[in-house]
């Protein structure tokens, strides 16, 4: 029988960003595939927001380039359908320009609030996995 893993991926810091560490922590344990990734996709947005919100996203990354996924096409991040002008009427260059730390991240706040689709959009644009799924045999 197959069982789904979540894990917590970690972060070391090396005194001036956060790089991904290997391994991980055992978080819960699945009977489903599918059930693992929703999960998994629920908890990645959560702690996606966290560090979005608060001005913290800038300390995984030099520059906006280094946090950036392949999955982010132009259209989203610069396009004006893309979801950066929809939730920032800015492109997303514009918006890391912006992005200050903590209660004072006034210039990385949304226009609007942002559904958990508008989330799950925008986590596709970055490289954060803060959590994934791994298959074990028992």
């Amino acid at each position: 029988m197959s069982y789904f893993v979540l894990m917590e991926a970690g972060f070391d810091y090396n005194d001036e960003v956060y790089l991904p560490s290997e391994g991980g922590n055992p978080s819960r344990v699945f009977t489903s595939k599918e059930a693992a990734e929703k999960v998994m996709l629920q908890k990645n947005i959560e702690q996606f927001r966290n560090i979005f919100e608060d001005g913290s996203i800038k300390d995984y990354g030099y520059s906006l380039d280094e946090v950036l996924d392949h999955r982010g096409s132009s259209d989203e991040l610069d396009g004006k359908d893309g979801i950066f002008m929809k939730l920032f009427g800015k492109t997303a260059s514009e918006w890391w320009d912006n992005v200050t730390y903590f209660d004072d991240n006034q210039g990385g706040q949304s226009v609007v609030e942002p559904s958990d689709s508008d989330w799950a959009r925008l986590l596709n644009c970055f490289n954060f996995n803060f959590y994934y799924v791994v298959e074990v045999q028992g």
